[in-house]
């Protein structure tokens, strides 16, 4: 344990492993402190009697994000497909890609004969936004890649990518509308409204929930359980000179010494746990005199 450090993380769930991942390879000094007993949070599982168990997800979506992430870490791990199942009663359509919309289509058919014409519409519509899906994860996402002096890299693949994103990315601005409402312009039907729409709360916006039909088929699964995922980030850390509390709530912070933990001190302050929990462990009236500048502290 140091006295002070570059970087101070609180959580050690998904955010905040990532978070404290990306500063240690910055090269900055890390603590993470977690009130756990070990990290992961939601992405986790445990072996009982020979089987594995995940506490919490149940599949990582890639959507171009998280393997070449873990390929920029120099993270190597065996995944294999997730596949999704929508069932409805007894009906039921495994989703393998994206043309197992048209079986979906089908047994939406069956179920509501009265609405074969309004469900055309709806999937189209899904359609369309599975198509923007397309666009936004067509390739790795490049916040994640190193190799941007590949000048053909640059110019065949994202610059090309980068102004069909440009032309997508407002229409996907314009899909905000809360997906119930959205989806009454097509059906007056409100069992089929809910059947589509059964995963998500009424107000969620439209792009968020019907993408996920696209989605489906970025479902991939660590071997040995999700919380294999965590395990490696933990792993990358400790060789990496990360210190990790474990057992370690976070309940005083003080943002004029910029210290915690009786005394710990940090120049950035990342917090990556309960917000409500941040707002108690802050002193109100420092917080009437000192207003932290908006790099000193990051809430993720």
């Amino acid at each position: 344990m140091k006295k002070a450090y570059d970087v101070v993380v609180v959580g050690g769930g998904i955010a905040g492993l990532t978070a404290a991942v990306y500063c240690a390879r910055a090269g900055l000094s890390v603590l993470l402190c977690e009130k756990q007993d070990r990290t992961g949070g939601l992405v986790n599982s445990f072996e009982r009697n020979g089987f594995v168990y995940d506490q919490g997800i149940r599949a990582i979506e890639n959507s171009g994000i998280v393997f070449p992430m873990l390929k920029q870490l120099g993270i190597e791990m065996n995944w294999v497909r997730s596949l999704v199942t929508l069932a409805i009663g007894s009906e039921k359509v495994i989703v393998t890609d994206t043309e197992s919309l048209s079986e979906y289509q089908k047994m939406l058919d069956r179920l509501f004969p009265q609405n074969i014409a309004d469900i055309a519409l709806i999937m189209d519509e899904i359609r369309k936004i599975t198509r923007y899906m397309d666009v936004l994860y067509g390739i790795d996402n490049p916040l994640f890649l190193d190799n941007y002096q590949d000048l053909g890299y640059v110019r065949k693949t994202l610059l090309p990518w980068l102004m069909r994103y440009l032309g997508t990315i407002g229409k996907i601005d314009r899909l905000n509308e809360p997906v119930v409402a959205y989806l009454s312009r097509f059906t007056k039907n409100k069992a089929l409204i809910d059947i589509i729409a059964q995963h998500f709360f009424a107000d969620t916006p439209t792009f968020f929930a019907l993408s996920y039909f696209g989605l489906y088929c970025e479902y991939q699964y660590p071997m040995g359980g999700t919380g294999k995922l965590t395990d490696a980030l933990y792993t990358y850390l400790k060789e990496h000179g990360v210190d990790v509390l474990l057992d370690c709530p976070v309940t005083a912070v003080d943002i004029e010494k910029h210290t915690l933990l009786d005394g710990i001190a940090y120049k950035k302050l990342i917090w990556a746990a309960d917000l409500k929990a941040l707002y108690r462990s802050v002193d109100e009236k420092q917080l009437s005199t000192h207003i932290p500048h908006p790099y000193e502290l990051i809430s993720v």
